[in-house]
């Protein structure tokens, strides 16, 4: 402020930028200062092992171990379960009824429905990790927060943050079987009184799927080898025969891409129909237009019969 109120800035003719001001000589700021949060933020999977080592004081070698551990605890508690064994038993049970009310279609794809239960590498754990604390998180450089929690994702809380650890997937036949069966999984724990939730998913890139998360608490050592109770998530993904496809087509695709820095604008694969994201992203919106549109078709038509008596109409 001068002698008579008026700030210093209003009274800078020449220069109206912010400035400094030291031993009393007006120094402005240059505006092409570089945002260090940005430059200090991790590109890559080699950097983010460098900022979980400097800033949370990551081991990352004995962290991998831990992992591997632990993780192998979380499938075999769940293998062992009476959640999952009634899942596993029940799922002709969910295919008789299905087909009750949809005119004898099946719910399954296969004949042998049930999946592997899948667990995670720490490879891909880490990746998932990196996403969620640097290149998901529109707050850099304060910590992420989602729908399970906040702050870092770091080796002290990350088996309760990431909730794919171990995870299965089943493939439906027809575009209503996703729902079905993921209400026939509801029902299963609350049977069980096992908390739950469902995200139906249906991203840009294409991908739809419902994802049923069954929650239950572990005792499990930390990396001091210190007990504690931590609440641990399964993935049981639901999708159709098509889009499951699909997703095994692309995997390679969507991995490579969920790894590159959110630099470009969200929407510009929208408007560039040369980009690969385009004619993949789009791929997996028209697949679940079309499924929508069998299972209409489906729902019109007569009942389904046997192969044989096809060929004996035909023949």
């Amino acid at each position: 402020m001068d002698g008579i109120g008026w700030p210093l800035y209003a009274l800078h003719k020449i220069d109206r930028r912010p400035f400094l001001r030291s031993n009393s000589v007006v120094r402005p700021f240059a505006f092409h200062q570089v945002d260090r949060r940005m430059t200090d933020k991790p590109q890559d999977i080699e950097a983010y092992k460098k900022w979980l080592s400097d800033n949370h004081k990551v081991e990352i070698a004995q962290a991998a171990k831990h992992y591997e551990l632990i993780s192998g605890m979380i499938r075999m508690k769940f293998v062992e379960s009476e959640l999952w064994t009634t899942i596993r038993d029940s799922l002709q049970q969910f295919d008789s009824d299905y087909q009750a009310g949809h005119n004898g279609f099946p719910l399954w794809a296969s004949t042998f429905p049930l999946p592997d239960l899948l667990t995670k590498s720490f490879t891909s754990f880490l990746e998932k990790t990196f996403r969620r604390n640097v290149l998901d998180n529109i707050k850099w450089d304060k910590a992420p927060k989602d729908r399970i929690g906040s702050g870092w994702i770091l080796p002290s809380n990350w088996f309760s943050r990431i909730n794919d650890i171990t995870r299965t997937c089943f493939v439906v036949k027809y575009f209503d079987g996703v729902q079905y069966l993921a209400t026939q999984l509801e029902q299963v724990c609350r049977i069980h009184n096992t908390p739950f939730h469902v995200h139906y998913e249906a991203r840009d890139e294409g991908y739809y799927a419902a994802h049923v998360y069954a929650t239950y608490n572990l005792s499990l050592p930390g990396l001091d080898w210190t007990t504690e109770e931590v609440p641990c998530s399964i993935e049981l993904q639901i999708t159709t025969q098509l889009q499951d496809v699909i997703r095994h087509m692309l995997h390679s695709h969507y991995r490579t891409r969920r790894m590159q820095s959110h630099s470009e604008h969200p929407w510009k694969w929208k408007w560039n129909s040369k980009s690969p994201e385009f004619a993949t992203n789009y791929m997996g919106h028209i697949l679940h237009y079309l499924e929508g549109l069998i299972v209409d078709i489906r729902d019109k038509s007569t009942p389904p019969q046997p192969l044989e008596s096809i060929d004996h109409e035909h023949a």
